[in-house]
């Protein structure tokens, strides 16, 4: 009767499990024995496995075998005594059959290679009957959901998969964070998305692939040379100076003229794929908005399309656009900044405007007075260094190493009464601030100082206070942003660092996995239940066409 057992096995290097062969395993009697009259019933044999992480085989390497077996008759010569020189190989059965007196002998090993080159465990099934014995349908059932049960762990537990660098090249990385993805530019100028299409909206630019933990590229080309990504469309763009969009376009914010839910010919106004949108090759920045578009020219001027219900296009009226239009007349536009239904801008004098919804109190309804409609200088200050807005919120950095905030919430990062931050007021003490950026709902910033460190300011899990914390994010980073209650950076060797919000997770079984590996938090505050894990962890990136 046949016996089966699972033999846990330690986990091994790829490369050494591409050298691991089956050297050996010996056929012994097993504790219960018959006497020699009973031949009608079946012979048990238990298996015993060595293994020898070896390139070849050990010389004179062969199955040992008993000179009687439990039933006392003898082994015929020969049996079970040749070498077995088979590498293991994922999901290979080795199966030797074999006669002595009137007994039909099965050796079946089937060895589970998982996830490049992990063994996690090994599946042994042994036993002996007679030749007009079949296995029990019961049997066959336990080694049937034994099976599943391996396979259930190897697809849960698996390793990751994909390289753990972006690919080399001469140009300055990028990463850009939206609601609930992220993209990635590459320093071979190669363009990557990973994370959800929560919304719906074909933000990742990957065709069909609408969810993904690893980055995953798009398309084929490398002459990107910037990327930002939105709440539900994406902008980049070319070094030939044209810009490229994908996602939503229902309010024309891709920018090619298009406007409304459906086209005329009763198709989505989406794009799944980058698609050249804007008219004009001369373009050197793009910034993705809410529902907006932003992009700087190489003369300095400012252009905007899609939607301005709170005036965040900065034209002087409420009205969409579905093409590029000028923002006033200045041409000395250096920075960019748009989130929520606001933008602001930094010129090359170091002052700051800001327009769209205003930092007044109260002005959350479209179309209201206390809108900027177009770019206000909001202080004399020539100073400013660095700028973030979220929904009616803004953080900007001096020169002087000063964080500063004001508009919707900011009291909260501020400590001083919602009417004092309508204009900037200061947030801290600190003087060694270096950069800010902001995701959209305007409770999580990332903050860099000029040592290089950074800095989590966290109020998602209460709107009355915050909590500043160190991120131990590695020291060499060249690129970051925050967005959708995570953060991201990219270091100077091409990794991919992330924490916060786990973008691109995958419902229930995702949240099992994420805690059986490190825990979960929940935050109340988002649209809806995000896995949050403060710890940062590499992403790894994934080329379709490898």
């Amino acid at each position: 009767m046949g016996m089966r057992q699972i033999i846990s096995v330690p986990s091994y290097e790829s490369s050494l499990l591409r050298d691991t062969r089956l050297a050996r395993y010996d056929v012994q009697p097993s504790a219960t024995s018959f006497p020699p009259a009973q031949f009608n019933q079946p012979c048990r044999y238990d298996i015993i496995i060595e293994w020898h992480l070896l390139g070849g085989p050990l010389p004179g390497d062969q199955l040992r075998c008993p000179a009687h077996d439990s039933l006392g008759c003898e082994t015929e010569p020969g049996m079970n005594c040749q070498f077995v020189p088979h590498h293991l190989l994922a999901g290979k059965t080795f199966l030797t059959n074999n006669r002595f007196a009137g007994i039909h002998m099965h050796i079946n090993t089937t060895a589970l290679v998982l996830s490049a080159g992990t063994l996690i465990a090994l599946a042994v099934w042994s036993g002996a009957q007679s030749k007009h014995e079949t296995m029990k349908p019961k049997r066959l059932l336990i080694a049937g959901a034994a099976v599943v049960l391996v396979l259930f762990c190897f697809f849960l537990l698996r390793g990751p998969e994909g390289r753990l660098k972006l690919p080399a090249g001469p140009h300055a990385p990028l990463v850009s964070l939206g609601f609930s993805h992220g993209l990635i530019l590459a320093p071979d100028g190669s363009m990557w998305s990973w994370g959800g299409e929560d919304r719906g909206w074909p933000v990742l630019g990957l065709g069909k692939i609408n969810r993904t933990a690893n980055l995953v590229r798009i398309g084929s080309e490398t002459n990107w040379v910037f990327v930002s990504a939105g709440d539900a469309h994406n902008l980049a763009l070319k070094s030939d100076g044209s810009i490229w969009a994908w996602g939503a376009n229902y309010r024309g914010q891709l920018g090619d003229g298009r406007y409304g839910g459906k086209l005329s010919n009763g198709t989505l106004n989406i794009e799944h794929l980058p698609v050249h949108t804007v008219e004009g090759t001369d373009w050197v920045r793009v910034e993705a908005g809410f529902v907006t578009g932003y992009a700087l020219k190489r003369d300095g001027t400012l252009w905007a399309w899609g939607l301005n219900d709170f005036g965040q296009l900065g034209i002087g009226s409420w009205d969409d656009s579905p093409t590029a239009v000028p923002v006033g007349t200045a041409t000395n536009w250096v920075k960019i900044r748009a989130g929520g239904v606001s933008a602001a801008g930094i010129q090359s004098d170091g002052s700051l405007w800001i327009w769209g919804g205003s930092p007044k109190l109260g002005n959350t309804t479209p179309r209201s007075p206390q809108d900027l409609l177009v770019p206000v200088r909001f202080t004399s200050d020539t100073n400013w260094l660095d700028v973030s807005v979220a929904f009616n919120l803004w953080l900007a950095v001096k020169s002087d190493g000063t964080l500063w905030g004001w508009g919707r919430n900011a009291d909260i990062f501020t400590g001083a009464s919602q009417d004092a931050c309508e204009i900037p007021t200061q947030i801290g003490h600190e003087t060694d601030w270096q950069s800010v950026r902001s995701s959209q709902g305007g409770f999580y910033h990332l903050l860099r100082k000029r040592d290089g460190a950074f800095w989590i300011m966290d109020a998602s899990h209460d709107d009355r206070s915050f909590k500043l914390s160190k991120v131990a994010l590695p020291p060499n980073v060249v690129a970051w942003d925050a967005g959708g209650g995570a953060v991201a950076a990219i270091t100077q060797d091409g990794e991919v660092w992330t924490c916060g919000t786990i973008l691109g997770q995958s419902g229930t079984v995702e949240r099992f996995v994420q805690f059986l590996r490190a825990g979960w938090k929940v935050p109340r505050t988002y649209e809806r239940a995000r896995i949050v894990r403060e710890r940062p962890w590499q992403l790894r990136n994934v080329d379709p066409k490898d």
